[in-house]
């Protein structure tokens, strides 16, 4: 499909966020295609959630920033084509929690550090308080992604984190199960605090394996679901999912 080749050829030129891209005429010389084929490429890059189309006189396509809830609900789609269950997504989840702890810990980032402290600490103030617990929880483990030093390896892990939680499935984490959470991230922070990346990855193993465990016991239902497809352009994710711990 011409269009498609059109949209490959314009990533391939080197796509900077917030680059406008030339004006259609100029584009379409540029690649020797009408307008209906370039307009076609672009709204392929605008569903990819590559490119934005600012209106008016002044506006045009431009490129936007990288978004990892447009690449979750691609694999979204292809995994509920194949019949994938949210276990296998959790599953997924479990092998690379490992791998970003050890990551975080062999970066040795002290702004990391302190910025996992004071989740640390706000996840035990809001122990009784599970809204709060949860949003503090998922914050965490974002930073952990991003301090991991793969790019890659954090975007999988946010797209996979996204898919699990946009699952209402009605998990929900007593005080109890949130105060074991608490233990699992102060393991967790001591591991990278420490620059222990072997340490970190077994804390952060046993705590994936846990979770995972009380889901088998007590919501198995909600592992045997089919994944979901996550709505285009839906930045938030249910509060209670089976990704949170």
């Amino acid at each position: 499909m011409l269009a498609e080749a059109i949209a490959e050829e314009i990533v391939r030129r080197g796509l900077r966020p917030g680059m406008r891209l030339p004006a259609e005429a100029e584009m379409m010389r540029d690649f020797d295609v009408g307008r209906a084929t370039l307009r076609e490429a672009l709204r392929l890059l605008e569903a990819q959630g590559l490119v934005r189309v600012k209106p008016g006189r002044s506006g045009g396509p431009v490129v936007a920033a990288p978004d990892a809830g447009h690449l979750a609900r691609q694999v979204s789609l292809m995994l509920r084509v194949s019949g994938v269950s949210v276990d296998e997504v959790v599953r997924a989840r479990q092998a690379l929690e490992p791998q970003i702890a050890a990551g975080a810990a062999r970066a040795g980032d002290a702004a990391t550090v302190a910025r996992l402290r004071e989740l640390q600490a706000e996840l035990e103030r809001s122990v009784a308080d599970e809204r709060r617990y949860l949003e503090a929880n998922r914050a965490f483990h974002a930073t952990l992604a991003a301090a991991a030093g793969n790019r890659p390896l954090g975007l999988f892990w946010s797209a996979i984190g996204t898919i699990v939680d946009w699952h209402d499935v009605g998990v929900a984490y007593d005080e109890a199960a949130r105060a074991a959470g608490c233990r699992a991230h102060r393991a967790l922070t001591d591991a990278i605090a420490a620059g222990d990346a072997d340490a970190a990855a077994r804390a952060m193993e046993a705590h994936m394996t846990a979770l995972r465990d009380h889901l088998a016991r007590r919501h198995p239902a909600a592992l045997r679901r089919t994944v979901e497809v996550v709505s285009a352009g839906a930045p938030a994710a249910p509060q209670r999912t089976p990704a949170r711990s």
